[in-house]
C-alpha cells in the first residue's frame, strides 16, 4: 500500500478511535453506529480487497495496532460497566479482604468506613453508568489469576479511581502486544502469511472491548495459545501450568480441555492434565481457604446460566417456544438441559475429529466447539466473540470476523442511560448475518471433511 494510503488509514482510524474513547457514551446510538459503520467498512475492505491488509507490512500492522490501543489509554470505559467490579475486587484484595467472602451489599453495611469503595465504585459517579457496579448482589465470578491482575493496579493506584482505570488498561495493552507477537510466531509455524495477524490486531470489536472496555479475554487467549505452543515444543509440564493460568483468568479454556484427551499420548496426557490440575489446586488453596468461598464463586457462576440473558440465539427460540407452551420463561429448566446438550455436542465433535494431527485443523476444532457453546448459551456479550476473532486468524473461515462486526448490533440494547432493553429485530439480523457467513464458510471448507484429509 502506498505511503499516502497508509497515512490516510492511520489518521482516519486515529481520529475515529479518539472520538470513540472521549466523545461517545453507549446511549448515543446514532454517533456510535456511524462510527461502527465507518470502521467496519475499512475492516471489511482490509479483509476482502486486493489492496487491503495484505499489502501492509508486519511492522506497519504492529505499529498501527499498538498506536490505536494507546489512543484509548486514558478513556473511561463507555460500553461496559464491568470495570467497576474489577476495581472493587482489586481494592478488596489490597485491603486484605477476599472478593469471594462478602457480597458488596454486605460489605458496605459491615465496613462503612471504606468510603472510597462506597462512593466511587459501589454507587458510581459516571454519567452513563449512574448506578456504579452492576453486581452488588452476588459474589465475584472472576477466577484467582484475574483477581491478581485486578489487585496490581489497585495496589499502585491506592484510592484513586481514575488511576486504577488507566493502570488496568496498561495491563490490558501489555497483554495485547504479547498476544499479537505470539500470533505472528504461530502464523510462521503454520506457514501462514504474517499479514493475517491484522485480522485480530486491527479488529474494531477487539479494540473497543478489550482495550477500551477493559476485558481480559486477550490475556486468556495469550495464555491459551502459549500453552498450545509449548505443547508443540514438547514442553508438556510447562504447557499444563500455562493452560491452568489461562483458566484462572477466564473459565472458557475449560471447553477445550477434553480435546487433548483425543490428541495426546497417554503419557503426555497424564503429565499435561496433571500439571494443569496441580496448578488449579495451588491457586484454589491460596484463594479459597474456606470451602464456603468456593461455593460463593460457583453460586455466582451458576446465576450466569440460570438468570442472565443477553444476545442469545437458540436460547431465545427455546424461550419463545416455552412461553407458547407453558406461559412463562423456562430458563430454570433450560439452564439444566442446555449445558448437558452443549457438553454432549462438544464431546461428540472432539471424538469425530479425534484423528486430526494438523495444527491448523486443531484451531478449526476449537472454533467449532466455541460455536456450539455460544449457539446454546443464554448470554453472549460482544467481547465473547473476541475468542472467535483470535481463533479465526489461523483458520480458513471468515465468519468470526463478520460476526465481530454484526455483534455490535447488540449495543442497541443500551439506547437509554441506566437500562438495558434488547431490540430483538437487531439480534435477529445479527444472527442471520452469522448464519449466512457460517453456511458460506462450511460450503467452501466443510468441517465434516477434516478427518478425511488427514
Amino acid at each position: 500500500m502506498a505511503a499516502k494510503n497508509i497515512s490516510f488509514f492511520f489518521f482516519l482510524h486515529l481520529a475515529a478511535y479518539s472520538f470513540f474513547a472521549y466523545f461517545i457514551t453507549r446511549d448515543e446510538e446514532a454517533k456510535l453506529f456511524c462510527l461502527i459503520i465507518l470502521l467496519s467498512f475499512f475492516y471489511l475492505r482490509g479483509i476482502y480487497a486486493s489492496n487491503g491488509f495484505k499489502t501492509f507490512s508486519l511492522k506497519t500492522i504492529v505499529v498501527l495496532a499498538i498506536t490505536f490501543r494507546l489512543t484509548l489509554w486514558f478513556m473511561i470505559p463507555n460500553l461496559s460497566d464491568d470495570f467497576f467490579r474489577f476495581i472493587w475486587d482489586g481494592q478488596l484484595l489490597t485491603k486484605g479482604f477476599s472478593p469471594y467472602q462478602y457480597l458488596p451489599t454486605d460489605f458496605i453495611e459491615k465496613f462503612p468506613q471504606e468510603k472510597y469503595l462506597m462512593e466511587q465504585v459501589y454507587n458510581g459517579e459516571i454519567k452513563h453508568f449512574p448506578n456504579g457496579m452492576n453486581s452488588k448482589n452476588y459474589y465475584s465470578v472472576y477466577p484467582p489469576l484475574q483477581q491478581i491482575l485486578f489487585a496490581l493496579p489497585a495496589f499502585f493506584a491506592k484510592n484513586n479511581f481514575y488511576s486504577n482505570v488507566i493502570l488496568l488498561r496498561l495491563i490490558i495493552i501489555v497483554g495485547e502486544i504479547a498476544l499479537i507477537l505470539l500470533m505472528v510466531r504461530w502464523l510462521r509455524r503454520l506457514n501462514l502469511s504474517e499479514h493475517l495477524v491484522s485480522l485480530y490486531a486491527l479488529n474494531p470489536l477487539v479494540i473497543f472491548e478489550i482495550t477500551g472496555n477493559l476485558h481480559f479475554e486477550g490475556w486468556t487467549i495469550f495464555l491459551f495459545l502459549s500453552s498450545l505452543y509449548l505443547l508443540k515444543q514438547k514442553k508438556t509440564k510447562t504447557a499444563g501450568i500455562v493452560y491452568a493460568l489461562a483458566i484462572l483468568v477466564k473459565l472458557i479454556p475449560l471447553i477445550f480441555l477434553p480435546f487433548f484427551f483425543f490428541q495426546l499420548t497417554k503419557k503426555n496426557l497424564l503429565v499435561f492434565y496433571g500439571f494443569t490440575a496441580l496448578t488449579l489446586m495451588f491457586f484454589s488453596m491460596l484463594f479459597f481457604p474456606s470451602f464456603a468461598w468456593l461455593v460463593h464463586l460457583m453460586t455466582s457462576v451458576g446465576l450466569y446460566f440460570n438468570q442472565f440473558e443477553f444476545n442469545a440465539s437458540f436460547h431465545y427460540l427455546f424461550r419463545a417456544v416455552g412461553f407458547a407452551l407453558v406461559g412463562y420463561n423456562p430458563i430454570g429448566v433450560l439452564a439444566k438441559i442446555i449445558p448437558l446438550m452443549t457438553l454432549f455436542a462438544i464431546l461428540a465433535l472432539y471424538y469425530r475429529l479425534r484423528k486430526m494431527r494438523n495444527p491448523k485443523d486443531h484451531f478449526i476444532a476449537f472454533a467449532l466447539a466455541l460455536l456450539i457453546y455460544y449457539a446454546l448459551a443464554t448470554t453472549v456479550h460482544p467481547w465473547y466473540v473476541v475468542y472467535f476473532v483470535a481463533l479465526g486468524v489461523f483458520t480458513p473461515y471468515r465468519f468470526p470476523f463478520l460476526w465481530s462486526l454484526a455483534v455490535l448490533l447488540s449495543y442497541t440494547a443500551f439506547s437509554e442511560i441506566g437500562s438495558v432493553q434488547e431490540q430483538l429485530h437487531f439480534i435477529a439480523l445479527e444472527y442471520l448475518i452469522l448464519l449466512i457467513a457460517v453456511c458460506l464458510d462450511f460450503k467452501k471448507h466443510p468441517p465434516w471433511k477434516l478427518q478425511k484429509s488427514n
